[in-house]
């Protein structure tokens, strides 16, 4: 069975999109094993090689083609290079912002808390 040429450029397109996506979620992953404990890289991993299966089923009639692994690999390959450091301080920013906004809604629990335990915290 063989694949058109527009199915071949649609892969292509598809790859390479896939591979900037993969790179996005790596940054993201990155980005929450700072701040949690590891294990994620299991997910990272996962979560890549299924969406390489789902490409490969919609886009390379139900089979992972060796190009589709190149353009994925040249799509994050492009994705690290272009546009990693940017969305890696836009990440921290972001995870530096919803940390502040639930250290803000946590407080009055957190006063409660020593308002009622502190008697007893140390006994």
């Amino acid at each position: 069975m063989s694949i058109s040429l527009s199915g071949q450029l649609l892969s292509l397109a598809a790859g390479l999109l896939l591979g900037v996506g993969v790179g996005l979620l790596y940054d993201l992953l990155r980005q929450l094993r700072l701040l949690m404990a590891e294990g994620l890289d299991l997910l990272f991993w996962l979560l890549a090689c299924l969406a390489l299966f789902l490409c490969g089923i919609l886009f390379g009639g139900g089979q992972v083609r060796l190009y589709m692994v190149l353009w994925l690999t040249l799509g994050a390959t492009a994705y690290f290079a272009a546009l990693s450091g940017k969305m890696r301080r836009l990440l921290a920013a972001l995870a530096q912002g919803i940390g502040k906004i639930f250290r803000v809604l946590l407080a009055p629990l957190r006063w409660l808390s020593a308002v009622l335990l502190g008697p007893w915290i140390y006994f």
